[in-house]
């Protein structure tokens, strides 16, 4: 199995593939507390990876030149990684300019959802048009290289 994440402070979205058929099986997407998102975490990873699987993530990177809210939030997202790593996952992370270059979200989302097959776009569901969904998928589809 293949689990692409994307995750943030106080939100995180996943997306599980088929190894077989390199194809979208599901999307999972929370948002609350640290706590909330801890408790979610750890309840329905050890659920979603009954077997070895690899992990797909974006690796964290403050911009100099950007304004950050709190560049200690990203040592809150890491911890999502640490998880993973502790479970004895395999772990892939790509920057941001890896997996989307320069564009802008709406022309990557777009681009996403063209790559998709029509069960694949039904998956998505209520999900559609939530960037943190479409970003996990875009990097399971990044690292699957159908995008």
């Amino acid at each position: 199995m293949i689990i692409s994440i994307d995750a943030h402070k106080n939100k995180i979205a996943l997306a599980r593939w088929s190894v077989v058929t390199k194809r979208l099986c599901s999307v999972h997407f929370v948002q609350g507390s640290q706590t909330l998102l801890r408790d979610y975490v750890h309840r329905n990873t050890y659920r979603l990876l009954e077997e070895r699987s690899t992990v797909v993530v974006e690796k964290m990177q403050i911009y100099p030149n950007e304004r950050v809210k709190d560049p200690n939030d990203l040592l809150e997202v890491s911890k999502v990684v640490g998880m993973c790593h502790f479970l004895g996952e395999t772990v892939v992370e790509y920057f941001p300019r890896e997996w989307k270059g320069q564009l802008p979200k709406k022309i990557q989302h777009d681009r996403i959802k063209k790559v998709l097959a029509r069960i694949e776009i039904s998956v998505l569901g209520k999900y559609i048009k939530n960037e943190h969904v479409l970003d996990a998928v875009g990097l399971g589809l990044f690292y699957l290289r159908r995008i």
